[in-house]
């Protein structure tokens, strides 16, 4: 599962970069919409209740802890806050690619 093994990976990364520079916390820009798109793939996958409610704002790991300030704000409402202070953003244009389940969620269910 290719986007398995890139969260692995992703977090491995993350896990080095917080040891070699002494960071305790790891903050993250997930959203509401990405807390849903969770709740919706898992649900898909006939997963269990621990899995469904999976998405915390605050998780600790072995080397940091993640925080997510941004856990229970929209997409919507995050993207007019930027566009009103004409503050630049970036679109990854390979989460469109709906070739991917995660994708397929989100485009169709989860915005």
């Amino acid at each position: 599962n290719f986007e398995a093994n890139a969260r692995v990976v992703r977090y491995e990364f993350f896990d080095e970069i917080c040891l070699k520079y002494g960071y305790k916390n790891l903050i993250l820009a997930h959203n509401l919409n990405d807390k849903f798109e969770w709740f919706l793939m898992q649900f898909s996958k006939g997963a269990g209740l621990f899995e469904l409610l999976g998405f915390k704002d605050i998780e600790k790991r072995k080397n940091f802890t993640i925080v997510r300030p941004l856990i229970e704000t929209s997409k919507k409402e995050i993207l007019k806050f930027l566009d009103d202070k004409k503050i630049k953003y970036f679109h990854d244009e390979s989460n469109d690619n709906e070739k991917y389940f995660r994708n397929h969620i989100r485009i169709n269910y989860a915005n």
